[in-house]
């Protein structure tokens, strides 16, 4: 194995670490922001929302255990992990993402409060899970933070105009901050 599949192999193992607790969270933050938007959103949509965060994480849960079991060791196995692990963050990114639109309750204030606190807090954790690989890193905290930043700047509000201007702050924060801790866990494999 490459210098490079040996990175890329220790950065996967970081990831796997990290990955029960930060799919725990996701699934615990999914219900729990669909049972306090239940008066707020549609029944069909933020059952549909929820059920599709937690088919994602459920999918994404079974294949950490996989790749955990399998003991990939071969360049084109760690590659293909690697990838498949990126490709379940994008997914999981996106379906968060969908609250700005799906489940994002116009009329009650309390409730894109909690909405928008939630989204924070997921891509704070994510800026831990995600550390090791700037790629999911990165693409999570766009996915996720991007469209509620666009849904604030477009309902043209003073106070959403603000807190859009704010995300696009703590964006810029968060992957200035994951680029740092990414340096350092990179330190520490090499």
């Amino acid at each position: 194995m490459n210098s490079r599949a040996a990175v890329q192999l220790a950065q996967l193992e970081r990831l796997g670490s990290v990955s029960r607790g930060s799919l725990l969270s996701s699934a615990m933050l999914a219900v729990l922001l669909a049972f306090m938007l239940r008066y707020s959103v549609g029944r069909d949509v933020l059952v549909g929302w929820c059920t599709a965060v937690l088919a994602i994480t459920l999918l994404r849960a079974g294949y950490s255990l996989s790749v955990r079991r399998q003991h990939v060791h071969t360049e084109a196995g760690v590659r293909a992990a690697l990838s498949t692990f990126r490709a379940g963050v994008v997914i999981s990114g996106a379906a968060w993402g969908a609250v700005s639109y799906l489940v994002f309750p116009s009329h009650d204030a309390a409730g894109q409060m909690f909405s928008i606190f939630i989204v924070a807090g997921l891509t704070a954790g994510g800026l831990v899970a995600y550390g090791a690989d700037l790629v999911s890193g990165i693409a999570f905290m766009f996915l996720v933070l991007a469209p509620m930043i666009v849904r604030l700047f477009m309902d043209g509000s003073e106070y959403l105009t603000a807190m859009g201007a704010a995300g696009t702050v703590y964006l810029g924060f968060m992957v200035s901050s994951l680029i740092g801790l990414h340096s350092h866990v990179m330190d520490n494999i090499l």
